[in-house]
């Protein structure tokens, strides 16, 4: 197995389980999508999961192949930045509003957190505006007609990701919770060095 080089990293979703959906169970399916935003030394990478429909209590779904990326876009691996990365992680109940949309939204935000690290030109702030930006788009999705259910952030380092994947091919996997008292899902997110 060769050495994990610094341009081999990828990010990316690859299952989640409906422990328990919105509402009552009898009265329907959930239909939901995920909202992904990584900052990092000045960058900023969002990208929007397909919308899942007709789930229900205690289903599993996993992302397709070309779904759920949230660092090495497209399946590309590529270097992780330097310093403290944010992720944020946010799971929508879809209901009128159009997931296009939410997606520019979600883009312009962390074009704007980006900014604001890299005016700012420290890595230490990188919670704060994720929490920043986490609020912001929950606000914003209750006004174009979809339901924040939960999101989650993360602050890691490219360090600790480099400390835990020496060679290729290994991975390891993070798991997190989503609830908000009314939905319940489970997510799972894979780190991996591709090549």
């Amino acid at each position: 197995m060769s050495r994990c080089t610094s341009s081999s990293y990828a990010v990316k979703a690859t299952r989640f389980r409906y422990n328990n959906e919105t509402g009552r169970d009898w009265s329907g399916s959930d239909e939901a999508y995920w909202i992904f935003g990584l900052l990092g030394s000045g960058i900023a990478v969002t990208t929007q999961s397909q919308v899942f429909i007709d789930v229900d209590t205690v289903e599993f779904r996993a992302f397709d192949e070309d779904d759920g990326f949230i660092w090495g876009q497209n399946g590309t691996p590529d270097d992780l930045p330097d310093g403290e990365i944010g992720l944020l992680v946010s799971l929508v109940a879809h209901d009128r509003g159009n997931p296009e949309t939410v997606n520019m939204v979600v883009k312009a935000t962390f074009a704007a957190a980006a900014a604001i690290l890299d005016v700012a030109d420290t890595t230490a702030w990188v919670s704060a505006v994720t929490a920043g930006a986490s609020a912001t788009i929950q606000w914003l999705l209750k006004h174009i007609d979809d339901e924040p259910i939960a999101d989650q952030i993360f602050v890691f380092t490219r360090q600790t990701v480099e400390d835990q994947l020496k060679k290729s091919g290994e991975f390891f996997s993070v798991t997190r919770r989503f609830a908000d008292g009314n939905g319940d899902y489970t997510l799972k997110i894979r780190v991996s060095c591709a090549g």
